[in-house]
């Protein structure tokens, strides 16, 4: 079924992982005190009404409470996408917001559009206008999932529930 093939897919996209040997960021673009790129999370549902946002945000307020370690969620559910409603944190700031600045995304720069929540941890929304999702490519998502992970600790991305070119980029 459905499973079986997400788990082959979700193995596959590992073992690629797995067998790439790329040497990271240098470490001199990392803000002070940053030795490594954060760890990445993506929480994926074949379907609506299964659970995955509720796991992605109970997850990154879990990873907060338990380690710590500094905390962004990236809803990358671009169209209709509910993590900063489920904590509260909607606001006027969005992944939209980021686009202009993807040549020198920063920590600096992601801290003026990511929504705090009261746990510690950052919440990059997806747009507040449905129709603008497809604004954002999967180069954009590449490119933000990269600076997200050279600025914080851990990266929990909500994902669609389909797959498409920007799925498979947080996949990747």
């Amino acid at each position: 079924g459905d499973g079986a093939q997400l788990l082959q897919s979700i193995r596959e996209v590992h073992h690629r992982a797995q067998g790439r040997h790329v040497v990271q960021t240098q470490v001199t673009s990392l803000p002070p005190g940053r030795l490594a790129l954060g760890k990445r999370l993506a929480v994926l549902g074949t379907k609506g009404g299964v659970g995955r946002t509720t796991i992605a945000t109970t997850l990154a307020l879990a990873l907060r409470r338990k380690t710590q370690e500094s905390v962004v969620l990236f809803d990358c559910d671009l169209q209709l996408g509910d993590a900063g409603l489920h904590l509260g944190v909607t606001g006027e700031r969005s992944v939209l917001d980021v686009l202009p600045y993807l040549d020198g995304l920063d920590s600096s720069i992601l801290a003026k559009f990511v929504l705090p929540h009261s746990s510690g941890i950052a919440v990059l929304d997806r747009p507040a206008q449905p129709e603008l999702a497809e604004t954002v490519t999967a180069e954009h998502v590449r490119t933000i999932l990269s600076a997200l992970a050279r600025s914080y600790d851990w990266v929990v991305v909500d994902t669609m529930q389909f797959y498409d070119d920007r799925t498979l980029a947080v996949l990747d």
